[in-house]
């Protein structure tokens, strides 16, 4: 033992052997597990690029010298053993004889027996690291396939749902995302290291999805909005006939009273809800056309019952005015009898020029607004003390 190293006690001679025995023990389960891996079948029979293939091209070579490592350190634990037999006593020369042997740099290390075994032990959890790396890879692109798969028959099924089912947008994402599994497939570890086009196809298809969902349930919206339509119309159509009749009151009983011809916009609204009840979109989309064009049907015909309804408040306004005019020019009527005044000639011919400005047909509702004024005015005093 010419490094230095004194003999070692039997107690320690046996500890060392207990430790490199123990060392063979996990350095054969951590081979049999390298070689049971499942990563294993899939690295011979694919032809790996990118980062997956440099990993595995790196770390091939490695597998091979563990397995000799390991009969090299099983060898010289053997010729260990078989100098320590089994005798409790043992004498000095194979005490010596031993710590030479733990001492001594295994075959093909440069390590004693202790050191070598742990050394060859990282070297074998590292391969399975990178083993287990690459099939937890292979696993995870699996499940974003598995996971996309699922998404695509939801948006297969929701498109289908919308349209005849040809050229569909499913079978495009479809045949995108198989593109992308064999190349992820190809190279898993890559994948995982760079997920930007995958999880972009996730998206869109969960988005589609979700799009088509959307405009299924607008065009199931669509026959009942079409029915409350028609009942819209139905209310604007009575609403346009009480506004023309109340136009025809108010051009017959008021003199020029500036109201604009009525026009009626039901045909022209009925017309575009039949359309809309008769369209079955081609393409999914189609479907918020349709649901866009029936908001625009449904504003237009609340703006046609509004004006309809302004149109004859309008109307009757200007009766009402004329009638308000009456009530008002026999309340002063009735005051001027109370004052004894009803009698006056200027009174008499104020009251009579606008009692026939009020009860002639038309009316001229100005020109009777004017002449009330003025009886209003000639009783009350307030034109004398105005001049006064």
């Amino acid at each position: 033992m010419g490094s230095g190293i004194g003999r070692l006690a039997r107690h320690e001679i046996d500890d060392q052997i207990s430790k490199v025995s123990q060392g063979c023990e996990t350095i054969a389960a951590a081979l049999y597990t390298i070689d049971a891996h499942e990563t294993n079948g899939y690295v011979r029979t694919n032809d790996l690029g990118g980062a997956t293939g440099e990993l595995w091209q790196a770390t091939r070579p490695r597998i091979g010298p563990l397995w000799e490592g390991f009969a090299n350190v099983r060898d010289h634990l053997e010729q260990i053993r078989g100098v320590r037999g089994t005798r409790n006593r043992l004498t000095d020369a194979t005490l010596l004889e031993l710590s030479r042997l733990l001492y001594s740099p295994v075959s093909g290390f440069d390590l004693r027996p202790h050191a070598a075994v742990t050394a060859l032990n990282a070297s074998c959890q590292e391969v399975i690291r990178v083993l287990d790396r690459i099939a937890s890879a292979r696993a995870e692109v699996a499940a974003w396939a598995a996971e996309l798969a699922t998404g695509l028959s939801d948006l297969a099924t929701a498109e289908t749902n919308l349209t005849d089912g040809s050229d569909t947008i499913a079978a495009r994402l479809r045949a995108t995302c198989q593109q992308l599994q064999h190349a992820a497939l190809a190279d898993p570890v890559g994948a995982v290291l760079d997920p930007g086009e995958r999880v972009r196809l996730r998206s869109t298809v969960t988005a589609t999805a979700a799009r088509f969902t959307a405009l299924a349930g607008i065009r199931d919206t669509v026959p009942g909005r079409i029915a409350a339509l028609h009942q819209t119309l139905a209310t604007v159509t009575a609403a346009q006939d009480r506004a023309h009749a109340a136009y025809e009151r108010a051009t017959d009983r008021i003199a020029d009273p500036g109201l604009a011809e009525p026009v009626d916009p039901v045909p022209e609204l009925w017309a575009a809800a039949t359309s809309l009840v008769r369209r079955t979109p081609s393409e999914a989309e189609g479907w918020a056309t349709v649901a866009d064009q029936l908001t625009a049907l449904e504003g237009e015909a609340s703006a046609a019952l509004a004006a309809a309804a302004d149109r004859t408040r309008v109307a009757d306004g200007l009766i009402g005015r004329r009638d308000e005019l009456r009530g008002r020019l026999e309340a002063y009527r009735a005051k001027a009898v109370r004052l004894g005044r009803a009698e006056e000639p200027r009174l008499t011919g104020l009251y009579s020029t606008a009692r026939d400005l009020l009860w002639t047909a038309p009316c001229d509702l100005r020109a009777a607004t004017r002449a009330v004024h003025a009886y209003q005015q000639a009783l009350t005093g307030n034109v004398e003390r105005s001049a006064g």
